[in-house]
C-alpha cells in the first residue's frame, strides 16, 4: 500500500513502516542509521512461479511447516559486478540459519551486519549451496561528493546507476547536470565519462586529477557513453570540450558530519587555477579555394569567417533560450581584427565568443559593438 497515493514520488512510504521506525528510533537515541547491502535486489515470487526456476517440493513444505501464511519466498533479481557470489535467479532459502521470506526481514539483518558477512543458503537451478555474503555500508556506495566546473555537475557513478546498467562502480564518472564546458562538445546529462584529457577516469578524484591543470579556454579530448539509451547504443564517443573557469571555479563539495549521528553538512574546496598560460592558437594552415561561382563571393571567401556564440541559459539577456547560437561574419580589418556579422551569431556581449577563419583556425573573440 502506498500512503502517500504518489506512484514514484521521493515522499512515498510503503506499509508497513518497519525500517522507517527503526530510523526514527536511531536518530532519537543518537545513534547512526546503518543501512546494510548484499550488493544485489530482490523480488518476491509466488511459490509457483519459483518451481519454474528450481525450487523443489520440500522446500515449500519446510517454509510451509515454519511460516503458516507463506505464499512465496524472495528471489534474486539483479547484482552488482562486484557481487561474485549471487546470481540472479538465486532462490533465497534461508539467512542466518532462519527462514527468510520478506523484505523487513532481510533488511533487519543486513542492517545490523554492516562491515560483516552473513550466511545465505540459496536454492540455484535445485541445487542448494550455502554461502558466504559480505555485507556493505549502503550509504558508501551512493556518491557523497560531486564537482562543479563550468556549471556542470559530475559525480560518482552510484549503486543504484550501476545496477541499471550492469557496470562496475568504477567505470567512470556521471554527468548530472551538463553546464558550460561539457555541453560544448554534446555530452548531455546522463553521460558517463570514462576518460579525460588522456587519462583514464574510474572515480572522481581521477577526474579531479585529470582536469585541474587544464588551462581557461584550453580544448581537451572526452570520451564517453549515452547512459540514457545504454541498453540498445553502447557506442563509446569522442570529442573535445573547452576548459571554462570564468563562469564558476574548480569546487569539490564532500558530505560529511563530525560525529556519529550528528546532521551532514556539505564542505566545499576551490581548487587553485593553474599557472600555466593557455596555449595559443597556432597559424591556420591552407584552406580550399572557390574557382567557380560569383565572382564576388570568390573575392571575399578569404575574409568570411564562422561564428560561435555561447553563454549560460541564465544569464540569456538577448540571446536565444538555448544560450548558443551560429553563423557567418566577414573580416572587414585583419590588423585589428573586427569581424562584421548579425545580431543572432552575437546577440550579446555576455558570454564566449570564437571565429573559425579559413575553417582551419579557430580563435576567441568578444563582442566589441552591438
Amino acid at each position: 500500500l502506498n500512503a502517500a497515493g504518489t506512484d514514484g514520488a521521493a515522499s512515498a512510504f510503503f506499509l508497513p513502516l518497519d525500517r522507517v521506525c527503526y530510523t526514527l528510533s536511531s536518530l532519537q537515541k543518537g545513534i547512526p542509521v546503518l543501512r546494510g547491502t548484499c550488493q544485489a535486489s530482490f523480488l518476491f515470487k509466488a511459490f509457483d512461479e519459483l518451481m519454474k526456476v528450481g525450487l523443489l517440493d520440500s522446500h515449500e513444505r519446510s517454509v510451509r511447516e515454519k511460516e503458516k501464511e507463506a505464499t512465496g519466498m524472495l528471489l534474486v533479481d539483479s547484482v552488482l559486478c562486484e557481487q561474485k557470489k549471487l546470481r540472479p535467479g538465486d532462490i533465497l532459502l534461508s539467512l542466518e540459519g532462519e527462514v527468510c521470506i520478506d523484505f523487513v526481514h532481510l533488511e533487519k539483518i543486513l542492517d545490523s551486519k554492516v562491515g560483516s558477512s552473513v550466511e545465505i543458503k540459496v536454492c540455484r537451478g535445485g541445487n542448494e549451496l550455502l554461502l558466504s555474503v559480505e555485507v556493505l555500508d549502503l550509504h558508501s556506495l551512493i556518491p557523497r561528493s560531486y564537482v562543479e566546473l563550468g556549471l556542470d555537475v559530475v559525480h560518482g557513478l552510484g549503486y543504484h546507476a550501476a545496477r541499471k546498467t550492469h557496470l562496475p562502480l568504477d567505470s567512470g564518472v556521471y554527468l548530472a547536470r551538463p553546464g558550460y564546458v561539457f555541453e560544448s562538445l554534446g555530452c548531455d546529462w546522463g553521460s558517463l565519462i570514462t576518460c579525460v584529457n588522456g587519462q583514464t577516469v574510474k572515480a572522481i578524484e581521477d577526474f579531479v586529477r585529470a582536469i585541474e591543470d587544464i588551462p581557461d579556454r584550453q580544448y581537451f579530448p572526452v570520451l564517453w557513453y549515452d547512459m540514457r539509451e545504454f541498453r540498445r547504443d553502447r557506442t563509446l564517443k569522442t570529442g573535445f570540450a573547452k576548459m571554462s573557469r570564468a563562469w564558476s571555479p574548480l569546487k569539490i563539495w564532500r558530505c560529511q558530519s563530525v560525529a556519529d549521528a550528528s546532521p551532514e553538512e556539505w564542505e566545499s574546496e576551490e581548487l587553485a587555477v593553474p599557472s600555466r598560460p593557455a596555449r595559443l592558437p597556432e597559424p591556420p594552415g591552407r584552406f580550399g579555394v572557390l574557382t567557380g561561382g560569383d565572382r564576388l563571393v570568390r573575392q571575399l571567401q578569404a575574409s568570411l569567417v564562422t561564428i560561435r556564440f555561447r553563454t549560460d541559459q541564465r544569464f540569456c539577456t538577448e540571446a536565444l533560450e538555448s544560450g548558443s547560437s551560429e553563423g557567418v561574419g566577414l573580416l572587414v580589418d585583419a590588423k585589428r581584427g573586427l569581424v562584421l556579422t548579425d545580431r543572432h551569431s552575437a546577440p550579446q556581449s555576455l558570454g564566449a565568443t570564437e571565429v573559425t577563419l579559413g575553417g582551419c583556425a579557430t580563435v576567441d573573440a568578444e563582442v566589441l559593438f552591438i
